[in-house]
């Protein structure tokens, strides 16, 4: 149970941080650099959390 639901959590982080990039992606194809490097920048955030999280995930076992 408690693995279900960190897979849950582990797959909507993923999702968003796909988003992101997408996001990102779309907005430098349309010339809109500085929100699209936002996007990327708030990507390099959760990349960093979900690292984080996963460290201290290991710990608690």
């Amino acid at each position: 149970m408690n693995q279900d639901r960190r897979f849950r959590r582990r797959l909507g982080q993923y999702l968003v941080l796909l988003v992101l990039v997408v996001v990102g992606l779309v907005l430098l194809a349309r010339g809109q650099d500085l929100w699209a490097w936002g996007a990327f920048g708030a990507a390099g955030g959760g990349v960093i959390t979900i690292a984080q999280s996963r460290r201290r995930e290991g710990r608690d076992r």
